[in-house]
Formats: C-alpha cells, structure tokens, sequence
C-alpha cells in the first residue's frame, strides 16, 4: 500500500528533513510537504460512505494519514539546526 510505504519514509526523521531541505526551501523545486499534507488531509476526510471501503479500512488510512501529518509538522515546526553544512532535526 502506498500509505505504508510513505509511512516507512515517512518514519526515518532525516529523510523528512532532506525532502524539506531540498525540495521545499528551493522556490524552483516541487512544495513536496505542502502537495502531500494536502492529500493526506483529504485522505484523513474520507467516509466509509464510498463502496467497498469497510469502517476498519478507514481508521486505518485515516491513522496512518495523521500520523505521517504529525511527522510533517514536527519536522516543519520544531525547526532545523545546520551542522557542518547538514541541516539535522533541532535536538
């Protein structure tokens, strides 16, 4: 699921910390973290209400949807310290 395999990506703080560095700081690059919080949150949104989709598939997507969120802001607002010319999650 791809779900889980952001949530993977997602997990290793670092890697977080690069995608903003290098993709979300350059104005000519791709808002990576501003895209994907957007279809996280849309997914968070969803009902049980489509066909197909059971209550517990739901909560699934809707969990792993907000917690890769939180990481995002953890990233994002706990701010960045650079060391030796690598940006590094504020300690």
């Amino acid at each position: 699921m791809v779900l889980e395999t952001l949530l993977k990506i997602c997990s290793d703080a670092q890697c977080m910390v690069d995608i903003y560095v290098n993709y979300d700081c350059d104005l000519n690059a791709a808002n990576i973290f501003h895209q994907l919080v957007a279809l996280l949150t849309k997914l968070a949104q969803f009902s049980h209400s489509h066909s197909g989709v059971t209550p517990l598939q739901v909560q699934s997507v809707l969990r792993t949807s907000l917690t890769i969120i939180s990481w995002f802001f953890k990233v994002r607002f706990e701010g960045l310290c650079e060391v030796d010319g690598c940006y590094r999650m504020r300690a």
